[in-house]
């Protein structure tokens, strides 16, 4: 998640004073497998990652039920190049 994006969805509790005394998650809604990521990577640094790929780990499980409806009020756009746009944003390619 941009930082943005993060600021936006923060900005929004702590201005309307919601959920106070409440931990809330805040995470893009949309997983990434890991090699889609590698894959944007090497686009955005037009070279190619050098790796072994090994099965390990499992997904992961993060509720942010409470952010979803923020996301949806703020218009906050996860799907699509999201990833490609965060790499263009703060990592110049060469």
């Amino acid at each position: 998640i941009g930082i943005d994006d993060m600021h936006s969805i923060i900005d929004y509790f702590l201005q309307g004073r919601k959920n106070v005394n409440t931990t809330i998650n805040i995470a893009n809604p949309e997983n990434y497998p890991v090699p889609n990521i590698i894959t944007c990577i090497e686009e955005h640094l037009n070279k190619k990652a050098l790796y072994n790929e090994l099965e390990r780990g499992d997904e992961y499980f993060l509720d942010i039920s409470i952010i979803k409806p923020v996301i949806t009020i703020l218009k906050i756009q996860f799907k699509g190049d999201y990833l490609a746009s965060l790499l263009k944003k703060y990592y110049h390619s060469k």
